[in-house]
C-alpha cells in the first residue's frame, strides 16, 4: 500500500493536527511536571513550588534594548536570563522522568539566549544544542501559529516565545495550546501588557538594576492563578560559576513575610 503524505493518520503521527476532545475527555493524561526557579525564597511562593507544565506563564519588561548592547553578555541577559533559566530547569526534569520531551523552541530573536549560558545550564547533557530549536519568524502572523504548533507538540518540553503586545483571545489560544500538548509556555511581553487582563498561569515582571555588578535584575510576581495574593518582588544576580540565581532579600523587597535578619541572606540554588 502506498504511503500518501498527506493522509490524516500520517500529519497525526507528524503531529501536524490534533484530534479534537469533547469537554468531558481527559485532555491530557501525560505527568505533571514542574520548572523551579532554585532560590527556595521564590519557589516556596508558588502552590507547586515552581510554574507547572501545561501552562503559559508571561514575563514583562521594558523594552530597553540596542544593538549595541545587545553585543554585550550582561545585557544578554535581561530579559531572557529567567526564561532560559526555567527552561532548561523543566527541560532537567523530563529528562530525569524519561519523557520523550526533548525539544526547547525558542520563536523571536529577541529571545534568543547565548550558546554558553545553554550548555553551562545544561551540563548533565552532551550536546545541549542538539535539543534547542531556534525559530525567527518574519511575520507576526507566522510568529504566532509557530508558537502555537510548538506548544501543542508533544516533542516539545517548553517554548520561550517574544511575542510583545498580546490580546486575551491569544492568550487563551496559547494556554489551551500548551494544555493540550502539555508544554511549558514561557512568553516575553512588553510592559504595556501588565495592566491588560490576560489568560495566564503566572505574570511576572523583570527589571534591570543598572546599578548593581554583576548584573542585578528584580523579579516580581504579578499575578498568579488562584485567590488573589500580595505583590512579591525579588533582588536576584545571576552566578555564572554556579550556574544559578543568587537572591539578595533587601530592604525594599515587597514581601513582607520573611523574618527579620533574613534580609542580607542571599541563597543560591
Amino acid at each position: 500500500m502506498v504511503e500518501r503524505p498527506f493522509h490524516l493518520n500520517n500529519l497525526m503521527k507528524k503531529g501536524l493536527i490534533w484530534q479534537a476532545s469533547s469537554p468531558t475527555d481527559k485532555v491530557n493524561s501525560a505527568p505533571t511536571l514542574k520548572a523551579c526557579f532554585g532560590p527556595s525564597a521564590i519557589d516556596s511562593s508558588l502552590p507547586l513550588k515552581g510554574i507547572p507544565s501545561g501552562t503559559v506563564n508571561l514575563f514583562s519588561y521594558k523594552n530597553v534594548l540596542t544593538s549595541t548592547l545587545l553585543h554585550s553578555l550582561r545585557q544578554e541577559l535581561f530579559p531572557v536570563l529567567i526564561p532560559t533559566l526555567l527552561a532548561c530547569n523543566f527541560l532537567k526534569n523530563t529528562v530525569q522522568n524519561k519523557l520523550k520531551k526533548r525539544f526547547l523552541v525558542w520563536v523571536g530573536r529577541e529571545c534568543w539566549p547565548v550558546p554558553q549560558l545553554i550548555i553551562s545550564l545544561l551540563p548533565e547533557l552532551d550536546d545541549p544544542l542538539s535539543c534547542c530549536l531556534f525559530i525567527n519568524p518574519p511575520k507576526k502572523k507566522l510568529l504566532i501559529r509557530t508558537i502555537d504548533t510548538a506548544l501543542h507538540s508533544n516533542e516539545t518540553a517548553a517554548v520561550i516565545a517574544a511575542v510583545g503586545r498580546v490580546s486575551f483571545a491569544l492568550s487563551r489560544r496559547f494556554t489551551l495550546a500548551a494544555k493540550a500538548g502539555n508544554t511549558l509556555g514561557l512568553l516575553l511581553v512588553t510592559e504595556e501588557c501588565n495592566n491588560t487582563p490576560l489568560c495566564a498561569y503566572s505574570r511576572w515582571s523583570i527589571a534591570p538594576i543598572q546599578s548593581e555588578a554583576p548584573q542585578g535584575f528584580k523579579l516580581t510576581l504579578l499575578k498568579l492563578k488562584g485567590p488573589a495574593a500580595p505583590l512579591k518582588s525579588w533582588r536576584i544576580q545571576y552566578e555564572p560559576e554556579l550556574r544559578a540565581l543568587s537572591i539578595n532579600l533587601s530592604a525594599d523587597t515587597i514581601d513582607r513575610s520573611n523574618p527579620p535578619g533574613s534580609c542580607a541572606a542571599r541563597q543560591a540554588c
